[in-house]
């Protein structure tokens, strides 16, 4: 199978037949359920880059208790997520699995393991019996395109950032875990 082939020259039967075999393959591969139909492929987990949005520092976020600050916001579709000096969660009308804006599904993003010093620090979906309440002031919304973090020594750093179409992304910069929350699915890492 070496030798070139000539302008106009026929492939050998060989070659025609193994391209066959891999056409056939790559029908099969993509999910091809009849002619001219294809399957999607489900896109893949991406972090988004923080360093694309804008960082808000908003003292209508802080929020006083007593083990420490802690700061709340809302996402314009009315997500709410808090971050203190030790963890971060998030819960609204979210899920798993694919919701739309119609959704009666209500989620908790949250640590698995904060009480331990010495945990893996994953995050964990978690339904919820009642989705939390809105906003009282609009300054406690973070619009799409910010992000909001919270840097406190020793060892912590919490960044949540809200994108296009109810995206949010919340991350704990130390340990490189976190969760996304958006229609297709909420994720943790």
């Amino acid at each position: 199978m070496t030798e070139a082939l000539e302008a106009g020259a026929r492939r050998p039967a060989r070659v025609r037949g193994s391209a066959a075999i891999v056409a056939a393959a790559a029908v099969v591969a993509c999910g091809h359920t009849e002619p001219g139909t294809a399957v999607a492929e489900p896109a893949p987990h991406v972090f988004p880059n923080l360093d694309e949005f804008v960082a808000d520092q908003s003292n209508a976020f802080y929020r006083p208790l007593r083990g420490g600050p802690s700061y709340v916001f809302y996402s314009p579709g009315g997500i709410v997520c808090s971050i203190t000096l030790g963890s971060m969660a998030c819960s609204g009308r979210f899920s798993d699995q694919p919701y739309g804006l119609d959704s009666t599904s209500c989620s908790f993003a949250q640590p698995v393991d904060q009480a331990s010093a010495n945990a893996p620090h994953t995050y964990e979906i978690s339904p919820l019996p009642t989705c939390p309440s809105g906003p009282t002031s609009p300054d406690q919304i973070l619009p799409a395109g910010r992000k909001f973090a919270v840097v406190s020594s020793p060892g912590t750093s919490f960044t949540c950032a809200v994108g296009p179409a109810e995206r949010v992304a919340c991350i704990d910069q130390i340990h490189n875990h976190g969760f996304v929350i958006e229609p297709p699915g909420a994720w943790t890492f």
